[in-house]
């Protein structure tokens, strides 16, 4: 239970907080920059700052920045706006059981097969990056990912599997998705 006081939600998989992706070839020396998001599901309905959605986004995305040279605080002149919204039928992430595909591998193994599931990340996305009250990048940058898990239901921990690599699929796009914006904070007058 002490796992689940130290998070805003309640998950057991350990999240991969420290961003290990591209980062710009200039250093941010310092600047501060304020980090703004606006992350909605498929409807247009904001994820809670307490979702693992938009709190695993936060995370990463400060952690990139902190490593590129920049100090995240709200009181900065620059500001980055990420703006996404999720296209898959459940918002930004989507995790599909393939029914047919595992239905047949059931019968032709008598249950000992793996069960299959896709894990699909889809949003659409702006980023903008604002100087002193004026829009000096405004680029639109989807976030896309998708994997396939495979784990046997004779394995207890099969479902846990399944959710732990959906998690890391998300983590993957987030990653891919900074990496890409990230070079544009520096740029622009």
């Amino acid at each position: 239970m002490e796992a689940f006081k130290r998070r805003p939600y309640q998950t057991t998989i350990p999240l991969k907080n420290d961003y290990a992706g591209i980062l710009p070839s200039t250093a941010g020396g310092g600047a501060k920059v304020k980090l703004v998001f606006d992350i909605t599901d498929q409807n247009g309905k904001p994820y809670e700052q307490k979702s693992l959605v938009a709190y695993e986004y936060q995370k990463l995305a400060e952690s990139g920045l902190q490593k590129a040279g920049y100090v995240v605080a709200s009181d900065a002149e620059t500001e980055i706006r990420v703006v996404l919204k999720g296209r898959t039928p459940n918002g930004v992430v989507n995790n599909e059981s393939s029914i047919g595909r595992n239905m047949a591998v059931s019968a032709v193994t008598l249950g000992m097969g793996c069960g299959e599931m896709v894990h699909t990340v889809d949003a659409a996305g702006q980023v903008m990056v604002v100087r002193n009250g004026r829009s000096v990048i405004d680029q639109p940058l989807d976030m896309k990912a998708s994997d396939t898990s495979c784990f046997s239901k004779l394995n207890p921990s099969w479902l846990a599997q399944h959710q732990e690599a959906g998690v890391r699929t998300y983590e993957a796009a987030v990653t891919q998705h900074i990496g890409a914006w990230l070079p544009l904070v520096g740029s622009g007058s």
